[in-house]
């Protein structure tokens, strides 16, 4: 988008928890006492939280109607 970069990090991990799966997420890496990249940062925690979420729920459908 022509703005600053940053080298960041996203790690998750799988967890088995009752009869399905438990994601850990996470975004980290971000220089918060710099502006633009803070305003990346907020930017980003909003869309992980509500697009990954809606995107895992698409996903997970199809799989469960494919079985």
């Amino acid at each position: 988008m022509g703005g600053p970069t940053a080298e960041t990090l996203v790690t998750y991990r799988l967890e088995p928890k009752d009869e399905g799966t438990l994601l850990h997420f996470e975004h980290a890496g971000f220089d918060l006492g710099e502006p633009a990249r803070r305003a990346a940062y907020d930017a980003m925690s909003q869309g992980w939280v509500s697009g990954l979420e809606r995107r895992l729920r698409e996903v997970v459908g199809r799989v469960e109607e494919a079985i």
